[in-house]
């Protein structure tokens, strides 16, 4: 079984549409992971500067990720991928002394590599209107192992944050940690973030008002 750990930083909630029952975001997901049948070469100290250059990137194995909740099917999401970067960890080990070249070798058991992705990704939640205007809705963001890659990877919940605004129209908007950041999907264990919408008071007030 193999592990990556997950950070989601939700960088803006773009729509929300009760009537229809989604909501929209831009989330950007960074994955980190180790592989032990690679090997590195000159790693240098800042994880920026070592990016794998994109025609080797298809060399490599990469976890596979979807969004269970996505109203569109997982080609369909708009999807950034930013370049692999390897973490440099674990001590070098020198070329042998015949070899004209002198590498720094470093094994991928010792050095994680990631990938961040940023999606726009349309969610599905079942907003219970029966208290409008003074309704508070929940929805959850849960990412899930591809089918291809369930029985060999499991995700490991790291960190997560939230950067966008905290009202959004008639709604304020807030993260809330979960008891465990991990459930159990279809049996398999996934990342879980729980989205907090709440009408602000002026909404609340405005609607009192006409009503």
């Amino acid at each position: 079984m193999l592990f990556a750990q997950v950070d989601v930083k939700i960088v803006s909630i773009t729509q929300v549409e009760e009537i229809e029952m989604k909501f929209s975001i831009l989330v950007e997901v960074t994955l980190h992971w180790f592989d032990k049948r690679v090997e590195f070469n000159n790693l240098k100290e800042s994880k920026e500067d070592n990016f794998v250059p994109e025609d080797e990137t298809n060399l490599l194995w990469v976890p596979e990720i979807y969004f269970p909740d996505s109203i569109d099917l997982p080609e369909e999401i708009e999807r950034k991928d930013e370049n692999i970067l390897v973490d440099r960890r674990g001590e070098p080990t020198p070329n042998p002394l015949e070899e004209l070249e002198e590498d720094l070798t470093f094994e991928g058991r010792s050095n994680p590599m990631s990938q961040m992705t940023t999606y726009k990704i349309d969610l599905k939640c079942n907003f219970d209107l029966t208290m409008f205007p003074f309704d508070q809705q929940e929805c959850q963001l849960i990412i899930k192992p591809t089918l291809e890659e369930v029985a060999s990877i499991q995700l490991v919940p790291r960190k997560y944050s939230y950067g966008g605004h905290h009202t959004f129209f008639q709604y304020a908007f807030g993260i809330m940690e979960p008891e465990n950041k991990s459930i159990r999907y279809d049996s398999v264990k996934c990342f879980l973030i729980q989205a907090n919408f709440d009408e602000t008071d002026d909404f609340k007030a405005t609607k009192s008002s006409s009503m």
